[in-house]
């Protein structure tokens, strides 16, 4: 270390250790938040690629990423927009019973089969909403979009 104890030489450079988070230091969860329109960003924060759909319809634009991670879940949001928007968020939980009771499910909605997944459909004014599953992470697919569509998109998803 430098002679006021501060800083750190490696490998010939020097490092201010303040510029390390002190999660990280401390080993313990990482907590923050990113927004951005650049995927390979959003996989740096998390150390993971999440399982974002590989397909879009026409027209779809992606207008941005949203990256919450606090101790017991991972929140990732893409947003994409038309005429009217379309948001696709994966949750990512560390505890399996937080992952069930964050499920949405209501008398109103449905259970569908797209691939070999059970998916939870509902709808609401003009707008629709599926959830599903997959081991620890709970999906959600919302906006006003054609079923054939929202099929594609969760289908496109969970190839990942």
């Amino acid at each position: 270390s430098t002679d006021d104890g501060q800083q750190y030489v490696v490998q010939g450079q020097e490092m201010d250790p303040g510029i390390i988070s002190e999660g990280i230091a401390d080993n313990e969860p990482r907590t923050g938040e990113l927004t951005t329109t650049n995927l390979d960003e959003v996989i740096k924060f998390l150390g993971f690629e999440p399982d974002l759909p590989t397909w879009m319809p026409e027209g779809w634009k992606l207008t941005n990423y949203e990256v919450s991670v606090v101790t017991d879940e991972t929140i990732i949001k893409a947003t994409y927009v038309k005429a009217d928007d379309i948001i696709v968020i994966q949750k990512k939980y560390t505890d399996l019973d937080n992952a069930y009771a964050s499920f949405e499910q209501n008398a109103e909605g449905h259970v569908i089969t797209i691939g070999n997944t059970e998916v939870y459909y509902s709808e609401n004014i003009n707008r629709v909403r599926y959830n599903w599953k997959k081991e620890n992470d709970v999906f959600s697919l919302s906006g006003n979009l054609a079923s054939k569509d929202a099929n594609q998109i969760i289908l496109s998803s969970l190839q990942n």
